[in-house]
This record gives structure tokens, C-alpha cells and sequence, in this order.
């Protein structure tokens, strides 16, 4: 294979990868962020987002499955402790949404999903946990 083919190829290659690199980048800079619909099943939203779903659904079930130590860290207002290791004896309302949260979004998503594969037909996880609500500056309660 010649120099100049291979160089052809690569160029070729750049080209394309910064095309789907500025395409895939393009999204709602500047717009504030929109509660995801309502829908059955599960996601992970931003915490901008998961303050969306808190203000316009109506029935919403804020979960907090960190241990009763974390709380000094602060929670969300209008939370429930559940924490993460007795997730399995919590029975919700399966037709009620939930939104789920915990200290990085670890034990939250795992929970999220159990939840969600038990019956319950709408569940939101909050990337990033309370860490990252707190980081957009979102209020806590202590």
C-alpha cells in the first residue's frame, strides 16, 4: 500500500470522525432543561432534569437509598430513606413514578433497576447522586 493511499484513508477517517463528532454535539445549549415525558421504564436523568420531574409530576416518590448516616450530607426535600439494603421489603405503589437518588448514583441506579424489574413502571435515577444536585446548586435540606 502506497504513502499517499494510506494519508487518503486517514484523512478520510479524521474527516468523518469530527463530522459525527459536531453532529452528535449539537443539542439545547442555553435552553433550560425539560422534564423527560412521563413513560414507563427506567432512566437516568440529570439533576436539572430530576428537578423537572419534581416539579410537574404529581404523585412522585422521592427515594433516598443512602444509609441514615449519610443524611447529614443533606437529602432532597420531601424524601423517603430507604436505604439501599432494604430495598427488596420496600413495596411501592407499582403505577406511582419514582425518582431515585443516593450519594454518586451507584446504589441508586442498582436500586432503580430492581424496582423497575419488580413492578414498578416508571423509575428515574439522578446521575450522580446527591453529589452532583448539589454541584448544580440545587437545594438540600438537613
Amino acid at each position: 500500500m502506497s504513502r499517499s493511499f494510506f494519508f487518503c484513508l486517514l484523512s478520510l477517517a479524521f474527516f468523518l470522525f469530527a463530522s459525527l463528532n459536531v453532529a452528535c454535539s449539537r443539542g439545547n445549549r442555553g435552553q433550560e432543561a425539560q422534564a423527560p415525558p412521563p413513560a414507563a421504564g427506567f432512566r437516568t436523568v440529570t439533576p436539572a432534569e430530576a428537578m423537572q420531574i419534581i416539579r410537574t409530576r404529581k404523585n412522585l416518590l422521592i427515594l433516598d437509598v443512602r444509609s441514615p448516616q449519610e443524611l447529614k450530607e443533606g437529602a432532597i426535600a420531601n424524601s423517603m430513606l430507604v436505604p439501599v439494603w432494604q430495598i427488596r421489603s420496600f413495596k411501592p405503589d407499582p403505577n406511582r413514578p419514582i425518582l431515585v437518588y443516593c450519594a454518586v448514583g451507584g446504589r441508586s441506579y442498582m436500586a432503580g433497576q430492581y424496582l423497575y424489574r419488580n413492578g414498578v413502571r416508571e423509575v428515574y435515577n439522578i446521575q450522580g447522586g446527591i453529589a452532583a444536585w448539589k454541584r448544580a446548586g440545587l437545594p438540600v435540606v438537613y
